[in-house]
């Protein structure tokens, strides 16, 4: 089960560290005062914890400082379908605002580390500090964008094409732009991928092995590594950015 540290995050860490903690992620570039909020804790998961379940309550939002988590839902029946996968600088909960429970379930596919902060400390600061409103309500418009993508890539793109926008989309949020010789840490496994893009496990295994042969890719213990970066936006039907240009998309 997942462990709890009592522990209240530090703001020579939360503030400043490369993985940004909750008050890092709902500053979108403000300043705020990481004393404003005691109430934080970090909490650590080990693979296979879970961070929350589907219909139990939904009292806190989570911002993961490392690690990956994976997000999914039941199907009628009883299949685990994944609706997403949230990595350092994610918020998770978000489609559980509003709601007595939580929409879904979250669990951790690597050993990770999130920071608490409980959603009515977040609604009373918010009445005080409204840019603290503006932020959360700029990543609830984002995730349904994001959703919304998804949901373009799932009905209308093939197998190949489906999956080197994953390759993409994940190398992007990982190293801020994608970049020939780029590693990216898969810590899912290739049934899990599946799940989140609707494709069988063979059909991702034999993308992936072929993706590999033709030289885009390089599969590696735990992940791959991009060798020709404008052959896979090619492939997922995508335009070939000019060189230089550092402009990237943020999904999940």
């Amino acid at each position: 089960m997942a462990t709890h540290v009592a522990k209240r995050c530090d703001a020579a860490v939360c503030g400043q560290c490369e993985q940004p903690c909750v008050l890092g992620t709902l500053q979108c570039g403000l300043r705020l005062d990481l004393r404003e909020f005691p109430e934080l804790k970090e909490r650590q998961l080990a693979r296979g914890d879970y961070l929350f379940h589907a219909s139990g309550a939904f009292e806190s939002l989570y911002a993961v400082r490392s690690g990956m988590l994976k997000v999914s839902v039941l199907t009628e029946d009883g299949r685990e379908q994944i609706t997403g996968f949230f990595l350092p600088g994610d918020l998770v909960g978000l489609d559980s605002v509003g709601l007595r429970q939580h929409a879904s379930s979250a669990a951790a596919i690597d050993d990770t580390v999130v920071c608490e902060l409980p959603f009515a400390v977040l609604e009373r600061h918010g009445q005080s500090v409204p840019r603290i409103q503006a932020a959360l309500f700029r990543m609830l418009s984002g995730q349904i964008r994001r959703e919304q993508s998804t949901l373009l890539l799932l009905g209308s793109l093939r197998a190949e094409e489906r999956l080197a926008q994953f390759l993409i989309d994940l190398s992007e949020r990982v190293h801020s732009d994608t970049q020939c010789g780029s590693a990216i840490g898969m810590p899912m496994t290739r049934e899990e991928i599946g799940s989140y893009l609707g494709l069988k496990l063979e059909t991702v295994s034999r993308t992936l092995s072929k993706m590999h042969r033709d030289g885009v890719i390089e599969v590696v213990k735990r992940g791959v590594r991009i060798r020709q970066v404008d052959r896979l936006r090619r492939l997922a039907g995508l335009a070939v950015r000019p060189q230089g240009d550092s402009a990237h998309r943020r999904g999940h």
